[in-house]
């Protein structure tokens, strides 16, 4: 399904979706987060290079402080470029 149709389904069906209560799509939302999250990478966080890690963690320090995840991905390229550069 591409952008244009899940765009039309939004639109279209915007009423219905409405009714869904905001905790049930949270329950979902953290269900996806925890299914797709790779568990083992906790174990082997001490090899990943420094660098690396500090981007991550200030990532994610962002996204939990602006509860916003756009800001902290922007945040996380930007560092990483730098870094890169």
């Amino acid at each position: 399904m591409d952008h244009q149709s899940l765009f039309l389904l939004i639109i279209r069906f915007s009423e219905i979706l409405a009714i869904i209560p905001m905790a049930s799509l949270v329950g979902v939302m953290i269900m996806v987060a925890t299914s797709t999250f790779e568990w083992h990478s906790i174990k082997e966080f001490h090899k990943v290079p420094i660098s690396d890690a500090i981007v991550m963690l200030l990532t994610m320090a962002v996204v939990f402080y602006t509860h916003d995840l756009a800001k902290g991905v922007i945040t996380g390229v930007v560092l990483k470029a730098l870094i890169f550069g």
